[in-house]
């Protein structure tokens, strides 16, 4: 990624939105949700390697750009973010959220020139997206014509280079 902000080569965007959010911060109030949304945060930067950026884009949304990672390698990054998540136990001074649930969209793409906005954008979660399981895992399959599509099955994936990055 050079200082332009521009992505050379093959690289994968993964957006996450946190599920139900609104409900968290009403429910046990906003120093609570910010708690979920640090532990989040944590989660997110644990094992990338450190040409992988990670940020909060608002709200309860993160994005993840992983340079020179394809669709695959992206899928494997947020399913495991995912259940981590969910398997998180969050203590605050109200007590233990756990079973938080997030939903990602993936995008990746071995074209050049790319804005790290437009990664980003295309990862993004669309009404128009087709659910690939119960967990709530949406994904965006890259360089098909009309850009929407379900992505395959995630059982047994360990891409090459990827192992123990989360």
């Amino acid at each position: 990624i050079g200082r332009s902000g521009v992505v050379d080569g093959r690289s994968a965007a993964v957006v996450f939105d946190l599920d139900h959010f609104k409900r968290i911060n009403d429910t046990h109030g906003h120093a609570v949700g910010d708690i979920v949304l640090r532990r989040f945060a944590i989660l997110c930067r644990q094992g990338l390697r450190a040409t992988d950026l990670a940020a909060r884009i608002g709200g309860e949304e993160f994005a993840l750009i992983l340079p020179g990672a394809d669709e695959q390698e992206a899928l494997v990054v947020a399913e495991r973010i995912r259940i981590r998540f969910e398997k998180e136990e969050i203590a605050t001074r109200r007590g233990t959220i756990d079973g938080c649930t997030v939903s990602a969209g993936v995008f990746a793409s071995s074209s050049t020139g790319l804005r790290i906005e437009d990664i980003i954008r295309r990862a993004d979660l669309e009404p128009q997206r087709h659910r690939l399981d119960e967990f709530g895992l949406w994904l965006r399959s890259a360089d098909r014509q009309g850009g929407t599509g379900v992505v395959g099955d995630l059982v047994g994936i360990e891409p090459a280079g990827m192992e123990g990055r989360l």
